[in-house]
């Protein structure tokens, strides 16, 4: 049995060649796409070029201004606030009144302070006029008997005499010399009076010279206390804060806090670094300080032992004069300069360098492609790396490493 074929069609007979094709032209599609992706693989990834410039090691910090020397002013006596004079923020001087209280109670303490002041002078006074005479009194005693023993005992020689010639009788002799013995008897206990009044005069003297100290003192403190009424700056420096709550006729008990003054001059920046750059600084280096978009020059002053929060404690001294609106509590940055090297060859640092080591391998990209090269470094800084040896200008390096 003859079996005639069908008549091939004609795009039937195109099809396997225009499938060839495509596919051939899907080849090379691919194979120049992966080409270019091989050309390309080296050049999509950043580069730096090793040149000559300077290094520098930086550490950055975060941190607050802080005052070693602040005063705080309490209240020194009870008052109700009549005035306030000063305000947080102005600049004081000592003598500066900030604030003024009334306390009628100590101006009554201060009038009998001083009303017995005057007693006890008045006191002194009196004892002393009372022993001027007592003293006059002795004196003149003491006088009139000696005076009583010299007649005495010119009259005793007269009737010694007048006794020996029989004039007189014996027992007229007799009362003469015992007439004299006790004249001389009453003078001594007068002279022993006399010093023990002069003994008892000095203490006497002395009791009420205390009491006028005494009453002295007390005025003093009366006068001190109405004087605390007035509450004044005892330092120059700046009102940096007022008590909460401190208004006009608001009461104001003794031992409370009025108010802070700050020295601006001792000012210090209170700063935190990470642990990891803790083993870089040390004190001495030098440092600038943003305060308020205007920086100043110090130097690390402190660097604390311990850590907290992963984060490490420093004390930085300000050498320049600090910008007028630096205030305690103030936001600060500092840049700690670390080391600095000039003329120096030197790469962009890479992103996948071993910045705690010195000998490292850095990805280098040449015509033949991208190689490993062993390289000394000297400074590692965020910015720039040194390079000791294994480069040479113009090399390029890989910013980061390939996937």
């Amino acid at each position: 049995m003859l079996v005639i074929p069908d008549k091939e069609s004609s795009w039937q007979r195109y099809l396997l060649p225009a499938g060839l094709f495509a596919g051939a032209i899907a080849l090379l599609a691919l194979s120049a796409l992966a080409l270019n992706y091989l050309l390309r693989s080296d050049t999509d990834y950043a580069t730096t070029v090793a040149e000559v410039g300077s290094v520098a090691v930086n550490v950055n910090a975060y941190g607050r201004l802080a005052a070693r020397q602040a005063s705080s002013i309490i209240a020194e006596v009870e008052g109700t606030v009549t005035k306030i004079h000063r305000y947080p923020g102005a600049a004081l001087q000592p003598g500066d009144v900030l604030l003024e209280l009334v306390n009628p109670q100590l101006e009554r303490q201060y009038d009998s302070a001083e009303f017995e002041v005057l007693e006890a002078r008045a006191q002194i006074e009196a004892t002393r006029a009372a022993q001027q005479r007592e003293a006059l009194n002795l004196a003149n005693e003491v006088a009139l008997l000696e005076n009583r023993i010299s007649m005495s005992q010119r009259e005793l020689e007269v009737m010694t005499s007048l006794a020996k010639d029989g004039i007189i009788a014996s027992l007229e002799l007799v009362k003469a010399q015992t007439l004299l013995t006790e004249l001389k008897l009453q003078h001594q206990l007068k002279i022993k009076s006399l010093e023990t009044f002069e003994t008892y005069r000095d203490a006497e003297m002395r009791a009420v010279s205390y009491a006028l100290e005494r009453a002295e003192k007390m005025l003093e403190l009366a006068q001190y206390e109405l004087a605390s009424l007035t509450v004044k700056a005892q330092q120059q420096g700046v009102l940096d804060e007022l008590a909460e709550q401190i208004e006009s006729g608001r009461s104001v008990q003794r031992g409370e806090l009025l108010a802070k003054v700050t020295d601006p001059a001792s000012l210090y920046a209170d700063v935190y670094i990470s642990v990891a750059d803790a083993s870089r600084v040390q004190a001495g280096m030098p440092v600038t300080v943003a305060i308020r978009n205007q920086t100043v020059k110090g130097e690390v002053l402190r660097v604390y032992p311990s850590a907290r929060n992963n984060q490490v404690r420093l004390e930085l001294v300000l050498t320049e004069s600090l910008p007028a609106q630096a205030r305690p509590q103030t936001d600060v940055t500092a840049v700690i300069h670390v080391a600095e090297q000039a003329q120096t060859l030197r790469i962009e640092t890479p992103a996948y360098l071993d910045q705690n080591s010195q000998e490292t391998t850095l990805l280098v990209v040449s015509a033949q492609g991208i190689t490993e090269q062993k390289v000394m470094l000297g400074l590692i800084g965020k910015e720039h790396t040194e390079v000791l040896s294994g480069l040479n200008v113009g090399d390029r390096v890989l910013l980061s490493r390939p996937q």
